[in-house]
């Protein structure tokens, strides 16, 4: 009996050790101990936007590895969990109630428009903010319950990006304007600001005039039909608001016809197939090319370290979705991981238009948002996440970038 009661008080004495030692632990965590941070990132790897899709989750998991190389986030581990949803927007609705499920506090999703409106109509009900090289209005529309939006865009507003492209045409004395743009938002969305640019600035200003727009399939890799189309418009320039894959069909089918027409592209320092698709030379990547090929040390640095890192030549959203990443880590070092906290946060780097986020320490593409044009004046600002400033990149008169007046 009397042995049995000291087991009795043996056993006890460890049960409030045990519980002791569990309430330490939880008033106390040590860092090996904390609870991870989960980041989600949905993109696209295997459908038509694979190339962009590869490089958003590379440059996602590039930061986050250099953030848990130095500690991550006040002792927490920063953990990504990766989806692929193929360019199709209903796997991308699945991912999106899949992370929310699994209690990520925030997403980089997307690459493209389509995909991005399918998971904010999850993510923003949920009070999940997100990032994504995806511009399209109808994102930014997609609020939480209190009313606010939770998509930060990396690459610029619609009308900003028009502009540019329909600047780029303006200043070569190109009056007659053909589109060709794809069945999903964000192409949409380019296409009818320009088309309203047209009529309202571009015509009376400049005798621009709208010769014709041709729609194209999303996962088009053939344009021959649509560049056929286009020779019968006679138009005096292309403006092509389009998908990397879409666009290098694009080249390729002007080579096929042997046809040097002017145009204005988003992609244009991808493949080879551009060096012989116009005699004029005027196209140029709106959404990064100081970045790109841009000649300051710190932003070629970077890119030199990615491409070692992954043994490939990344997309030219490489740089603003590094810095997606980055500036909604330090939102989460600044805030906790809280996503509504992290959302609010993103809101105060909001440049000019609703979702766009830049900042001092901000996004890769910060455009010049006023009134004048960029023909002879502006044209992109470039920065990695590193604090260092933006740079201003010019046009010169052909509507090309013009490097000798980068001011560093």
């Amino acid at each position: 009996m009397i042995a049995k009661k000291a087991r009795g008080v043996e056993w006890g004495v460890r049960w409030v050790a045990f519980l002791v030692l569990c309430v330490g632990l939880y008033l106390n965590p040590t860092s090996s101990d904390a609870k991870d941070i989960l980041i989600g990132i949905s993109q696209d790897i295997t459908g038509i936007m694979a190339a962009e899709g590869r490089t958003h989750t590379d440059a996602c998991l590039m930061a986050i590895e250099e953030w848990n190389a130095k500690g991550g986030i006040k002792g927490q581990k920063i953990e990504s969990i990766f989806m692929n949803h193929g360019g199709d927007p209903v796997r991308a609705t699945g991912n999106a109630k899949i992370l929310k499920d699994k209690g990520v506090c925030f997403v980089h999703g997307g690459s493209n428009s389509t995909v991005c409106i399918a998971e904010m109509k999850v993510l923003a009900p949920a009070q999940i903010p997100a990032t994504g090289g995806a511009a399209s209005t109808a994102i930014f529309q997609e609020k939480g319950p209190e009313g606010k939006p939770y998509y930060f865009s990396g690459v610029g507003a619609d009308p900003v990006l028009a502009r540019g492209h329909l600047d780029a045409a303006a200043v070569q004395g190109l009056k007659k304007v053909a589109i060709l743009y794809l069945n999903v938002a964000w192409p949409r969305d380019i296409m009818l600001t320009m088309k309203e640019w047209v009529q309202k600035e571009y015509g009376p200003k400049y005798g621009m005039s709208i010769v014709g727009t041709i729609e194209a399939d999303v996962n088009a890799t053939d344009l021959s039909l649509q560049v056929n189309q286009f020779k019968a418009m006679n138009p005096d320039v292309i403006i092509a608001p389009v998908y990397q894959a879409n666009s290098l069909a694009f080249a390729r089918a002007l080579n096929d016809a042997n046809w040097r027409p002017p145009f204005v592209i988003n992609w244009s320092n991808t493949d080879k197939a551009w060096e012989k698709a116009s005699d004029k030379k005027i196209f140029y990547n709106l959404a990064g090319p100081s970045y790109w090929d841009g000649n300051r040390p710190d932003a070629l640095a970077k890119r030199a370290a990615f491409v070692k890192k992954y043994g490939y030549e990344p997309t030219a959203h490489w740089a603003p979705t590094y810095d997606c990443m980055n500036i909604a880590l330090t939102a989460i070092q600044e805030v906790g991981p809280n996503p509504v906290e992290i959302r609010n946060w993103l809101a105060t780097k909001a440049y000019g238009k609703p979702g766009l986020i830049c900042g001092k320490k901000g996004m890769t593409c910060k455009f010049q948002d006023k009134e004048e044009t960029w023909i002879g004046k502006t044209g992109t600002y470039y920065s990695l996440y590193d604090g260092t400033d933006y740079a201003l990149v010019w046009l010169n008169k052909e509507g090309q970038i013009d490097w000798s007046k980068l001011n560093k």
